[in-house]
């Protein structure tokens, strides 16, 4: 199926830690003017991101390390289309086979921060990776909660509403608001209510 095959425990439970730390390497490329100035974050910034991250998955089995640099680039600073930060993430991803790609920038096309499903074919490459736009970064955001969204996204897990509208009626993937066995079905990857989409 385009969006991955639906929730199955079988497979999804293979995955769920025995007690054992699941360690994901992350590499913050935080995006500067050319002569170093105006940084979409701080080293600090980045740092409380992380730690609010490992907060919001420590139920989960997943502890995210990192690294970091700073890239002088004015014309990826603030990013005016998707077509530039598809370049910008051609030029700098760092090794996107053995950890996640993050770009920390404005994004002037739509203020949004998106992240790469697993089942992309890109997910692995350099096009893969998260892209945040500062306004959703630590401390623009003081939740620091839009990366743990992203890694989610990431990790293959979708909207909530996904598994309402956009599956077939009565599909395998469909999950009814009075569904029952919602383990079965639903938004691919964890049995999260279903909800109609929204903005």
């Amino acid at each position: 199926p385009r969006n991955g095959e639906c929730d199955d425990p079988a497979v999804r439970n293979g995955y769920v830690s025995s007690g054992r730390l699941k360690v994901v390497r992350l590499f913050f490329q935080v995006l500067c003017l050319d002569d170093g100035s105006n940084p979409a974050a701080m080293a600090s910034d980045v740092a409380v991101q992380v730690d609010s991250l490992n907060s919001n998955f420590s139920h989960t089995g997943f502890r995210f390390e990192y690294d970091l640099r700073f890239v002088n680039s004015t014309r990826h600073r603030f990013l005016a289309s998707f077509d530039d930060a598809e370049q910008m993430k051609s030029i700098y991803a760092v090794d996107p086979v053995r950890q996640l790609n993050v770009f920390v920038t404005t994004n002037a096309f739509c203020l949004c921060s998106y992240g790469t499903y697993p089942w992309n074919p890109a997910a692995l490459t350099a096009q893969g990776g998260i892209v945040m736009t500062r306004e959703r970064f630590y401390p623009q955001s003081s939740a620091a909660s839009s990366l743990t969204h992203e890694i989610g996204h990431c990790l293959g897990l979708f909207h909530t509403q996904h598994g309402v509208t956009e599956v077939p009626l009565c599909g395998n993937c469909y999950e009814a608001a009075d569904a029952t066995e919602r383990d079965l079905s639903g938004d691919f990857c964890s049995d999260t209510d279903p909800t109609p989409s929204n903005t």
